[in-house]
């Protein structure tokens, strides 16, 4: 009895088709999952190496018939890739599983398409200290089950909306955890982030946080708070771990004339009279914005930095009258008229 004979060579066969066919083949004749050719049913595809999927150390019949029904219902109306090497992950509505732990130098994963699963079956992604473990750029991507550790950035959501990561552990990556520059209705659930210097960074749109746990600064750049922590635990590793909201600011600043000033020094001082930070103006459309704190929770006590003083210089002379800019519920920009 042979497998191969239960489909035409070359002929397409659906995963759902061959998986069926294989359970037969290997309950019938209990041979092990590298012995059945899933790849001679599709040219286009890479030949099956198995798995243990059953973590018992053992590739065999059982790893294929414990994981079937699960993969069968993960793949109804997708296409299961096996995943063993950093790449790009770029069918839309595919799972693709790892299949060992990874090595990486550099980044490792980038996921492109819309509705990807990656499963990290838990397996452990390694780096060397730079790049990125997976870098998400479509939305609706689930990210699941696995360890991404010594990355520049663990996991870093690039843009999209409606990702969600579930059931990871990352920690002492050198410097994200986890970094979402765009968190559109995306979650976080079940997810370590340990021993980075910034253990999450949330985007300026709403996302949910639950059951999870953190060491490390959180940064929530979001200056109208919509970002929702449910039954999480944040603690720090180090003195100079926090917890801080962040807004983005710049501004224009225009002469009584309504022209803009180029080059001017705008400089955001602290309640405490400390600088929190400066900018030089330019023409409205090229006009660089910087980052600044309004709260930080350290070592258990909360300190407000806004509302900010805003002290426009050019040359060495001050141009304005002091005025305060307070961030909560704005869009961190100013035109500033100078009488």
């Amino acid at each position: 009895m042979s497998l191969e004979k239960t489909v035409r060579k070359n002929e397409k066969v659906s995963f759902k088709d061959r998986v069926t066919s294989g359970l037969k083949y290997a309950a019938g004749v209990g041979v092990t999952l590298g012995a059945l050719a899933f790849g001679t049913a599709r040219a286009e595809e890479p030949a099956y190496q198995g798995a243990d999927f059953n973590r018992d150390g053992v590739v065999d019949a059982r790893d294929l018939a414990e994981y079937a029904t699960q993969w069968l219902a993960e793949s109804e109306g997708k296409n299961v890739i096996p995943v063993y090497d950093c790449g790009c992950l770029n069918e839309s509505n595919a799972v693709y599983v790892l299949q060992n732990d990874i090595n990486a130098e550099g980044n490792c994963f980038d996921i492109t398409a819309d509705g990807v699963k990656f499963d990290l079956r838990g397996h452990i992604l390694q780096g060397n200290g730079g790049g990125v473990g997976v870098n998400i750029k479509g939305g609706f991507v689930s990210v699941i089950d696995g360890t991404i550790y010594n990355f520049a950035s663990g996991l870093q959501v690039s843009s999209g909306q409606s990702n969600s990561i579930s059931d990871l552990t990352l920690f002492q990556n050198t410097y994200f955890g986890i970094a979402f520059e765009e968190n559109l209705s995306s979650s976080v659930t079940n997810t370590r982030s340990m021993e980075s210097p910034i253990a999450i960074q949330l985007g300026s749109s709403g996302g949910r946080i639950q059951n999870s746990s953190f060491s490390g600064t959180l940064y929530d750049i979001d200056s109208m708070g919509r970002n929702v922590f449910e039954n999480c635990i944040f603690q720090t590793f180090s003195p100079n771990s926090s917890f801080k909201r962040m807004h983005d600011y710049r501004c224009l600043v225009l002469d009584k004339n309504r022209s803009a000033v180029d080059d001017a020094l705008v400089t955001l001082v602290r309640q405490s009279g400390e600088v929190e930070s400066s900018l030089r103006t330019r023409q409205w459309d090229g006009t660089p914005k910087v980052t600044v704190t309004s709260w930080v929770l350290e070592e258990g006590e909360v300190r407000y930095n806004a509302p900010f003083s805003v002290i426009i210089e050019k040359e060495g002379t001050v141009l304005n009258i002091p005025h305060y800019w307070n961030p909560n519920g704005t869009n961190g920009n100013e035109i500033i008229v100078l009488e």
